[in-house]
């Protein structure tokens, strides 16, 4: 796989699906950080620190367009189309006429 961080979306879930692996015995690759996860403990802890690196990396992200969305809110910008409002801001949208 690309990367740990694809086997799940949260660290239980990553661990949990490394484990099975681990359990039935298959060996996972991972072409990014070019690792071979196997049943021992050197993988584990490996594995265990991407996923716990890659669930902070998404709720620091999570975090910041909260925070990016609050101060647009404060700042009195619409943050959403008004209902029944036309899209004109995409080019193609399938309802224009050519």
């Amino acid at each position: 796989l690309s990367e740990i961080s694809r086997l799940g979306r949260n660290l239980m879930g990553i661990m949990s699906m490394l484990h099975l692996c681990m359990m039935k015995e298959t060996c996972v690759f991972t072409v990014k950080e070019n690792y071979e996860l196997v049943n021992n403990i050197n993988s584990k802890v490996l594995a265990f620190a991407f996923g716990l690196s890659a669930e902070i990396e998404r709720e620091l992200i999570s975090q910041r367009t909260k925070e990016a969305l609050a101060r647009r809110k404060a700042e009195g910008i619409q943050l959403v189309r008004k209902k029944g409002d036309k899209n004109t801001h995409y080019k193609l949208t399938g309802k224009e006429n050519v």
